[in-house]
């Protein structure tokens, strides 16, 4: 990729499907993806259509986002075997475990969908770190920022499809069956990998104590003083939109006085801005640069949160949308750096340390938001989120920007 401010022209996702592997890999993911949301959404329904009980859906979410506070050991893992044959062993396993879903039949087996959802969030932290790896071994580093947006764009993409398409397959075939087609889009998955030639070195011997090495990635983020602004930049901003994402059930019914469904409207309306947000990012990445793009990300998703506390559909439906180009922005930012600035033996347990900096906040988040908004109401979480994500904004925004480092070269 060329340095911020060059003429050179912004690489499309057209370029980057003239890549023969990234077509195939990209079709692969679309259907993965839709294959998972499709089951998350229909877990959350199953779960609360078996016990009557909200929180019995809500477990779903926090099963699915656990393992992430322990994506620093599936980091490890990314980097002690070789990546391609990771995703193919981690896609086999769940082409395996989630057909066991077709033994739910009443609330006493409701531990079998928490299970089926804890391995599929292991599943996505341990892809997530190899796939960066990936990326970087399949794709000149100038389509790095295209790949990255082109993944979060489907990603989103699929988080607006999917509702719809995954309460109306409940309603047809249930849980059981869902979880049959969700094991065959792993197998697709499975496939697609098989098919990829990827020139990988060996992975390098341990070198080090497990301890040593599960702090590495850490260590290598906070090393890297950009990477270690941007990080903690971004952490704020998904710690503001785990809040945020509590806050909205308050926004919807206090704010708007509209009934809850209608929560599906505004969530979706961040999901378009997503979609939007991962096809610019690109361009701007080109423009000003990996840092710069998260700084902006944060005033948007300062702006859009600050909005939702009017009580005005009008004004909290693009606002949300804002807060979805600013998230995407942020997300595509934070990981193109992150690969840009890592050295290939590290890229796993790197990768894993960024995922877990950028969605525990979230975890920490969506557990004490619910509790803030009854004490101080949704109104004042918002504005505090938003204070949040300015601050975070100003700081990327205002640092000096000097000369381009690699990590070597600040560890020398």
């Amino acid at each position: 990729m060329s340095e911020p401010g060059t003429t050179e022209r912004t690489p499309t996702i057209g370029d980057l499907f003239r890549e023969p592997r990234a077509r195939t890999y990209f079709l692969g993911v679309g259907v993965s993806l839709f294959g998972d949301n499709v089951l998350t959404l229909a877990a959350g329904v199953w779960a609360k259509t078996l016990t009557g009980n909200d929180g019995a859906g809500g477990l779903v979410s926090f099963f699915l986002l656990l393992p992430t506070l322990c994506s620093p050991v599936f980091g490890v893992l990314a980097d002690r075997v070789r990546k391609r044959s990771l995703m193919i062993a981690v896609n086999a396993v769940m082409v395996l475990i989630v057909p066991t879903l077709l033994f739910v039949r009443t609330s006493r087996d409701i531990w079998l969908i928490y299970l089926v959802m804890l391995a599929s969030g292991v599943a996505v932290v341990t892809l997530a770190a190899a796939q960066s790896g990936l990326f970087v071994m399949m794709l000149p580093e100038r389509l790095l920022g295209t790949a990255n947006s082109t993944y979060t764009s489907m990603q989103e993409g699929m988080k607006v499809l999917a509702p719809a398409a995954g309460a109306a397959l409940f309603v047809w075939l249930g849980g059981g069956l869902i979880g049959l087609l969700d094991g065959l889009t792993f197998l697709v998955a499975c496939a697609v990998l098989w098919a990829i030639k990827v020139p990988e070195p060996a992975p390098q011997p341990r070198r080090a104590k497990l301890r040593a090495e599960l702090t590495e990635g850490f260590r290598h983020l906070a090393k890297v003083t950009e990477l270690r602004v941007v990080v903690g930049a971004a952490a704020v901003i998904m710690l503001t939109a785990g809040f945020v994402t509590t806050a909205l059930f308050g926004v919807v019914s206090t704010g708007l006085g509209r009934a809850p469904a209608f929560l599906g409207v505004v969530s979706s309306m961040q999901g378009i801005g997503s979609v939007v947000g991962g096809l610019l990012a690109p361009r701007l990445i080109a423009k000003v640069g990996e840092a710069r793009t998260v700084g902006f990300a944060a005033v948007l998703t300062a702006a859009g949160t600050a909005v939702l506390a009017v009580p005005s559909v009008a004004v909290v439906l693009p606002g949300n949308a804002l807060r979805g180009v600013g998230l995407a922005w942020m997300l595509i930012g934070a990981i193109t750096l992150m690969q840009r600035r890592t050295p290939g033996a590290l890229m796993g347990r790197a990768a894993s340390a960024l995922y877990m900096l950028l969605f525990g906040p979230s975890v920490l988040a969506l557990l004490t938001g619910a509790g803030l908004t009854n004490l101080t109401g949704h109104r004042t979480l918002v504005v505090v989120a938003a204070v949040l994500a300015a601050g975070a904004g100003a700081v990327v925004l205002i640092r000096r920007s000097g000369p381009v480092r690699t990590s070597t070269e600040e560890e020398s």
